[in-house]
């Protein structure tokens, strides 16, 4: 994996997208982005993996939702 700075990116991002790097995108010396190859079977693996991360980040919000809900009892809505 490379490392590189926010405005290298803005400079050669079309050099930058290609088939074979990893690129993690630095600002300040904080890592903030990767670039990554696309292929076509890597999408799904890539928006499981931010599902996962959203659901992990959310915990807590998500276990106090789920736990309200619960609370509330059987809904009296037919349909």
């Amino acid at each position: 994996m490379r490392i590189i700075s926010t405005s290298k990116v803005q400079k050669n991002i079309a050099i930058l997208s290609d088939n074979t790097n990893i690129y993690t995108v630095i600002n300040k010396w904080e890592p903030k982005t990767m670039i990554i190859p696309y292929f076509e079977w890597l999408q799904e693996i890539v928006e499981n993996y931010l599902e996962d991360m959203e659901i992990s980040l959310n915990k807590e919000s998500l276990s106090t939702k789920y736990q309200n809900s619960k609370n509330s009892g059987l809904s009296d809505l037919i349909i």
